[in-house]
């Protein structure tokens, strides 16, 4: 066992394989701070950790503008393009109409946003319409992507790393992703349909955003931090897709970023929020560093006994505390023996750190809260 560690330290080592003083505990808690501090950055992380000890893992994302996926962005900065917005409320929420014109082509969206508590504390958009509705479109689309070659997209993350110094440890998110961009732009049921009638389309579109991706990837290796952050939940098999498919298709697109990765001398955090056990292998043979979030039944599928089984000790494993039947739900006392329960399984030999199946879900009673936090640090040495 190793001496006392500091956050940054005992993060970076559990994600390693290395000797730990403590298993780590690092929720994914943004959607909980917003409700309590008004934010999810870095000082509303280091404010609840001095209420509530834990290891804050804060994620930055880069400031490459996503102008696919919202219209409140400023397209200002996109050369040859011009944007016309509307917008209509209706109750508590607004149906938002987007024109944009780009040398290639017209392109229209529009989508529905929750104006009130009802929809949640930062509520995804409802999209009626997408940008991209042929091959053609995706030429016009080409526009709406700023050119990520520029090192200030990526800097905020060694500057936050400077602030926090060892009390977190910040990691950076390169773009949003081939997977979010694909959907944002077409439609989760579109895409999954073109897979099968157009798969050239489909190969086009997925090529074009892995490419974009990987660009702002090596940009943001160079920023100075030490773990990357990939997101690819739109492509889980909770989404839809088939592990066959997934293998065929998305795998490949894997196993490229994560070298990618290692070639800079960084840790690869692959973040896929539904089901993983069947998939955990695979990701093990691509070299992630640390997988998480391993939503257990019945939101996800991961036992994490097994999921520790079927990865050894090739992968950090993070998660995979029920943020809803469990967090939200539970009194403090059950709640403290989930935690228990899920150290016990999934702690022997290091190699993982505690969290949640995503984030704890504004709502939460601070209680509930206070006893997940009191419990991965009371638990967090002895099944080590």
């Amino acid at each position: 066992m190793a001496e006392l560690l500091t956050v940054r330290e005992r993060l970076l080592r559990a994600m390693r394989g290395q000797d730990l003083d403590r298993i780590p505990n690092a929720p994914r808690v943004w959607a909980w701070l917003m409700q309590h501090y008004g934010g999810q950055g870095l000082d509303e992380h280091l404010h609840l950790a001095e209420e509530m000890p834990y290891d804050p893992l804060v994620t930055v994302s880069s400031a490459l503008p996503n102008h696919i996926y919202s219209a409140e962005r400023d397209h200002s900065q996109l050369a040859d393009v011009s944007v016309s917005v509307a917008k209509e409320t209706h109750g508590d929420y607004e149906i938002i109409s987007r024109v944009v014109s780009t040398p290639a082509r017209v392109l229209r969206d529009q989508y529905r946003l929750g104006k009130s508590e009802a929809y949640g504390i930062a509520p995804n958009p409802h999209r009626i319409e997408h940008l991209v509705k042929t091959r053609e479109d995706l030429d016009g689309l080409r526009y709406l992507l700023p050119d990520p070659a520029d090192p200030v997209y990526y800097s905020r993350a060694r500057a936050e790393q400077e602030r926090a110094g060892d009390r977190a440890l910040v990691e950076l998110r390169p773009s949003m992703g081939a997977d979010h961009y694909l959907v944002d732009a077409l439609g989760i049921d579109n895409c999954m349909i073109l897979y099968y009638e157009d798969r050239q389309f489909f190969d086009e579109a997925l090529h074009l955003f892995h490419s974009y991706h990987q660009s702002a990837l090596r940009w943001a290796c160079g920023s100075g931090a030490e773990v990357i952050f990939d997101s690819w939940y739109n492509f889980s098999l909770s989404a839809g897709w088939s592990p066959a498919i997934y293998r065929e298709v998305f795998l490949p697109l894997v196993r490229e970023n994560a070298a990618i990765v290692h070639e800079h001398g960084l840790l690869y955090h692959l973040y896929d929020d539904g089901k993983c056990s069947e998939l955990l292998p695979d990701w093990a043979a691509c070299s992630a560093d640390c997988v998480s979030t391993l939503p257990p039944p019945p939101i996800g599928d991961t036992g994490l006994a097994a999921a520790k089984e079927a990865v050894g000790d090739h992968v950090c494993l993070k998660g995979n505390v029920d943020l809803y039947q469990v967090i939200m739900l539970m009194q403090p006392a059950q709640i403290q023996e989930a935690v228990r329960d899920t150290l016990k399984a999934a702690s022997r030999g290091g190699r993982f750190i505690l969290s949640t199946s995503d984030s704890i879900r504004n709502g939460t009673p601070v209680e509930n809260v206070r006893a997940y936090m009191s419990a991965g640090r009371r638990f967090a040495a002895a099944y080590l």
